[in-house]
């Protein structure tokens, strides 16, 4: 009997055929904090979907929305910046056309739209990400999705609908100030997925790969 590895299964986007026009845009809002690496750590913090979705806002959130600096403020025990991995179903990849990230919704169900977090790749290139290093690592992992999710090219802008990939985003904890305290208006397709469940994010997320899915 022949063999089909699981991870095949994962391959499949089942899928927005439109392919978005290359992206040049520079974000504004707090770019120097989406861009910079995660503070180094000897492993990623890993949160529980479930807790991520509820984690409360920092002290300081108004503060935040133009500050070029990461909060002071901790939240559970971490911080902005601290290395963090959230495990779940990729299910839309998009990208963002004010500034060119990979945009990324995570859900907790492969299927229906209970809501999802937000984890985000920024464009690597020295025009978008000052620090080279972290340019590598990101795009790398734009490369790793893509060719996991067999994608080609870049995503569209209205989002690529994903089918079962179960995977894990490891990356800097980042809180969309910006958007807060209307967080739920961030998904691309809230109709089919739900609305994002919290302004928390990873991003930049640096590595993102497959993990073992959960027992039916």
């Amino acid at each position: 009997m022949i063999r089909v590895p699981l991870l095949a299964f994962a391959l499949v986007a089942t899928a927005v055929a439109q392919v978005a026009k290359p992206c040049t845009a520079v974000g504004k809002d707090r770019w120097e904090v989406k861009t910079s690496a995660p503070l180094a750590a000897a492993r990623p913090r890993a949160l529980a979907f479930a807790d991520f979705a509820q984690w409360p806002a920092p002290a300081d959130p108004a503060s935040l929305r133009t500050a070029r600096t990461r909060s002071a403020a901790a939240v559970g025990g971490l911080h902005e910046g601290d290395l963090v991995s959230l495990t779940g179903w990729t299910r839309l990849l998009a990208t963002s056309s004010d500034d060119c990230d990979f945009h990324i919704e995570v859900e907790a169900a492969a299927a229906g739209a209970g809501g999802a977090i937000i984890v985000e790749i920024p464009q690597p290139d020295a025009q978008h990400v000052a620090d080279a290093a972290l340019g590598a690592q990101l795009g790398s992992a734009r490369r790793q999705l893509l060719a996991a999710l067999n994608i080609k090219g870049a995503p569209s802008l209205r989002g690529n609908l994903i089918g079962k990939a179960y995977m894990t985003a490891t990356g800097a904890l980042f809180f969309d100030a910006w958007h807060y305290p209307a967080c739920a208006k961030r998904g691309k397709q809230q109709a089919k997925l739900g609305a994002a469940l919290t302004c928390w994010e990873i991003h930049p997320v640096i590595s993102v790969a497959f993990a073992p899915r959960p027992a039916s």
